[in-house]
């Protein structure tokens, strides 16, 4: 009797080339921070949708005179969210995977206890195996903080523009009749706020009377400048690398 043709689409095949070309990227993105002559990392611990804390790291790193930036790992924390488990897994993946702890010249975080608490956070546990690393807070957390302190003019401007945005984003329907319009107006861009004035006007939403407004407009168009600017200094790698380092 024939064999039946072996199913190279079952999912077994699938998982196990996943997991193959993931462990490829892990392999490379290791060798290329070991050979970094130095890196440095930023730690986040969130939780998700189901309740689980999560610890994500991220690295840079010199690469053939280019500084890259890399999604390092993220593992669960099991148990607490304590500075001593969070170092315990970073720690653990550094000897796990051969990272020269002397090597990272920074480290960059929120502003959470177990992060930075001056006797036991990770930024002090880290301290005691590389003095030469340097801890930094990170710049959109400080943005954060910066937007907290804003005029309440641009405050209330901004928390609007951010209700109109969701309201249309938040709505499978409206979200799709919005890009077919943007579309259909020869628009650059499908899924932002322009023309939105012409959408909202047939809607019953609160805030679309925003749209006429003169003061409003102006002052919505001021706030891109002023987040354009801290944009580009986040993503400038000179600007990043004497930061950290």
């Amino acid at each position: 009797m024939p064999t039946k043709p072996k199913d190279h689409l079952s999912n077994d095949t699938v998982r196990h080339r996943i997991e193959s070309m993931a462990l490829n990227v892990k392999e490379k993105l290791i060798d290329q921070v070991k050979n970094s002559d130095f890196f440095s990392i930023q730690l986040d611990e969130s939780t998700d949708v189901s309740n689980y804390a999560q610890l994500m790291v991220y690295v840079r790193y010199v690469f053939q005179t280019v500084i890259k930036e890399d999604f390092l790992f993220c593992e669960a924390l099991s148990t607490r969210t304590t500075a001593d488990e969070i170092f315990k897994k970073l720690n653990h993946f550094f000897v796990e995977n051969g990272l020269n702890w002397k090597k990272c010249v920074g480290f960059c975080s929120d502003g959470a206890r177990a992060m930075t608490g001056k006797h036991g956070g990770v930024a002090t546990k880290i301290k005691l195996v590389t003095e030469n690393c340097t801890f930094i807070h990170c710049s959109i957390h400080r943005e954060a903080l910066v937007v907290k302190r804003m005029s309440e003019q641009f405050k209330l401007v901004l928390q609007e523009a951010i209700k109109v945005v969701n309201f249309i984003k938040s709505r499978a329907l409206q979200s799709r009749l919005f890009t077919k319009l943007c579309s259909e107006m020869g628009s650059d861009h499908i899924q932002l706020l322009l023309h939105m004035e012409l959408f909202l006007g047939e809607t019953n939403f609160e805030l679309k009377d925003k749209l006429t407004d003169n003061l409003w407009i102006t002052t919505l168009a001021y706030l891109p400048d002023i987040f354009n600017r801290l944009n580009v200094l986040n993503l400038n790698p000179w600007v990043s690398l004497k930061i950290c380092y």
